[in-house]
């Protein structure tokens, strides 16, 4: 118990909102490495699924218009988790590549 109360607390606390900085370099790292991807840990966010990322990346990114496109069928967790954000969604549909760039 003693050692518990001398070690660093910094355990305790919720860190960093983009994740740890310690892993988001070495993903930054990895992927310049495996990938060629070049990007610095500032520009690396990490969560705990789709949903929690989207409200994250909901809050940092700078909206001109606040429209956000997607592809008509989506996943719903992103429609869900767009239902309590100031961003309108515009639908694109698909075809037998993906969505549809012409569309878009």
């Amino acid at each position: 118990m003693n050692q518990l109360l001398n070690s660093n607390k910094d355990f305790l606390t919720y860190g960093d909102y983009q994740g740890e900085l310690e892993l988001r370099k070495a993903l930054s790292g990895y992927l310049h490495r495996s990938r060629g991807v070049n990007c610095s840990p500032e520009q690396i966010v990490i969560a705990a699924g789709t949903q929690s990322i989207l409200h994250i990346l909901y809050r940092i990114t700078e909206w001109k218009n606040k429209v956000l496109a997607m592809e008509d069928p989506g996943y719903q967790g992103v429609r869900r988790s767009l239902q309590n954000q100031d961003i309108r969604m515009a639908p694109v549909p698909v075809d037998k590549d993906g969505l549809s760039l012409h569309e878009l």
